[in-house]
């Protein structure tokens, strides 16, 4: 079959069998309301801009909302198609297979899109292997534009996690091209990511082109309260139940971090089969530092961003140390400081050397629009640091 041959990432979908696998879910009944119902105001605005950049720092839940969003879509027939990107799997993290598992997905979902890409590939079977911009015009824009009649109105796509594709090249490529094709097709783009500069620069020469929520610039409280309806959801099958006091303690923890709530959650859930819950609940709130179990999937995930960060074969080494002591003078401060205190303390004398070590650092520090302060995300971040046991190579001595 012609559209076969575009080979489609079939891993790619919100609900692939690998989602289950890496334990992609959606989100718990009651929770990120306010943002899910800013995105279908986004959908079902004809005004709004054909792209939404949902941006957030590591682990603020972008992949978790993304999947709700495609579930409450489908559930309208609205979801065209699905693009999860993931480094669990190579061809999930190959930025070229996105266009081509886009195009085949909206030829599942409308028979005069199929007919009209069928075409085209008869004429030019390979295209899937040429170019991301020829690989939007030929695949989508040109059978979109001969079945423009045929195709409902707010159709959404979905890429999530552009930040985990291996050609940072390749992403600026799909963003370009999103930016120039997306307003003369009849669909819209919800893209999520980290805030890496690459991505980001490209989101901040588009402000008119695109909508843009910042998930770690939500109002904390709003965000604190989600954690606690969480928490309470996935800890319900304690007998006794945990007590008020004990959820509020641990989303206090949790800060604005859903990837640390869901941490905490697995390990306590993992006493079902292996130990007392109740006495890794305690362990918890007994504010140990040892490197336990526990700390296991957070440590991976700042050892991730820091290996990005730091080992980035294009950076010279001066680049390098830059950002190094960029972030040891941001942790040693242990409050919100400005570019130009950070160059102080870091005796570095020109403040955009300090803004360009700050940009592959936006996953783990944060700098207020506002303000234009710098600090850490989550207070576990100085915690992984300052322990060698858990940080390795990447360690800070206090």
């Amino acid at each position: 079959m012609r559209l076969e041959g575009l080979s489609p990432v079939k891993q790619a979908t919100y609900d692939s069998s690998l989602s289950t696998q890496i334990n992609r879910r959606g989100c718990t009944e009651g929770t990120r309301i306010g943002v899910l119902d800013g995105l279908d105001d986004w959908l079902y605005d004809p005004s709004s801009s054909p792209i939404y950049w949902m941006n957030g720092m590591a682990g603020t839940g972008k992949t978790t909302i993304a999947s709700t969003f495609c579930e409450r879509s489908e559930r309208r027939k609205l979801l065209a198609a699905s693009f999860f990107c993931t480094r669990s799997s190579t061809e999930c993290r190959d930025v070229t297979r996105i266009i081509p598992t886009i195009a085949y997905q909206l030829a599942r979902y409308s028979i005069p899109f199929q007919s009209a890409l069928c075409n085209i590939l008869g004429q030019t079977p390979d295209i899937g292997s040429k170019n991301v911009l020829k690989q939007f015009e030929q695949l989508l824009k040109e059978p979109l534009q001969q079945v423009n009649d045929a195709m409902p109105d707010n159709l959404v796509v979905v890429i999530d996690a552009l930040d985990e594709c291996d050609d940072r090249n390749g992403v600026e490529l799909v963003l370009d091209v999103l930016f120039r094709q997306a307003a003369h097709a009849p669909l819209k783009f919800l893209l999520t990511s980290r805030p890496e500069p690459e991505i980001y620069s490209k989101m901040a020469t588009h402000t008119q082109s695109r909508e843009v929520i910042h998930l770690h610039d939500i109002e904390k409280s709003l965000v604190r309260a989600d954690i606690e309806l969480y928490l309470k959801e996935e800890m319900g099958f304690m007998l006794p139940p945990a007590s008020q006091i004990e959820i509020e303690q641990l989303a206090q923890r949790s800060g604005t971090l859903f990837i640390y709530a869901a941490t905490l959650v697995r390990y306590i859930q993992c006493g079902k089969r292996l130990a007392d819950p109740h006495k890794r609940l305690r362990s918890i709130l007994g504010l140990a530092s040892e490197p336990t179990k526990k700390h296991t999937q957070i440590d991976a995930l700042y050892t991730a961003v820091l290996k990005a960060a730091l080992n980035e074969d294009e950076l010279e080494a001066d680049e390098t140390e830059d950002i190094r002591v960029v972030l040891r003078t941001v942790l040693f401060a242990q409050e919100p400081i400005n570019v130009k205190t950070i160059a102080d303390l870091a005796e570095i004398d020109d403040l955009q050397r300090v803004i360009h070590a700050l940009n592959p650092l936006r996953s783990v520090l944060h700098q207020s629009e506002e303000t234009g302060l710098v600090s850490t995300l989550h207070a576990s971040f100085p915690d992984f640091m300052f322990s060698y046991e858990r940080s390795g190579t990447y360690f800070y001595d206090v």
